[in-house]
């Protein structure tokens, strides 16, 4: 683990999509991993999720055992709530792409942290 938030050191976003806890040992690195980047102060994440913090984990497996860890995952991210169609169900066309460059660039500027590097 401590190589892993070496490796992330260079960055100050972290962007994680559909954020979930899907078994003890997972709810234990992730607890362990935003710990070290974020108190650190190496870095600021971001995650999507169709579920809250709190709640992170029940019906996949015994969240009420990791209540703690779980806990300390939560406490790490403050919920904003987008409404809106889930644009998984919005036509694109042939692109297919929701986001286009130029608008991901923009959002990330506001962020004031981040450089744009487009990935493969």
């Amino acid at each position: 683990m401590a190589a892993a938030i070496e490796a992330f050191k260079p960055y100050r976003l972290i962007c994680i999509d559909e954020f979930e806890l899907d078994d003890p040992g997972n709810t234990m690195l992730a607890k362990t991993f935003i710990r070290g980047v974020t108190e650190a102060g190496i870095a600021r994440i971001v995650t999507t999720s169709n579920t809250l913090p709190n709640e992170l984990g029940q019906g996949r497996f015994a969240a009420e055992d990791f209540k703690r860890e779980i806990g300390i995952i939560a406490a790490s991210f403050e919920s904003i709530r987008i409404e809106g169609q889930d644009y998984r169900h919005r036509n694109y066309g042939a692109s297919k792409v929701p986001v286009k460059t130029a608008l991901f660039k923009s959002a990330l500027a506001k962020l004031a942290c981040c450089k744009f590097t487009p990935w493969k």
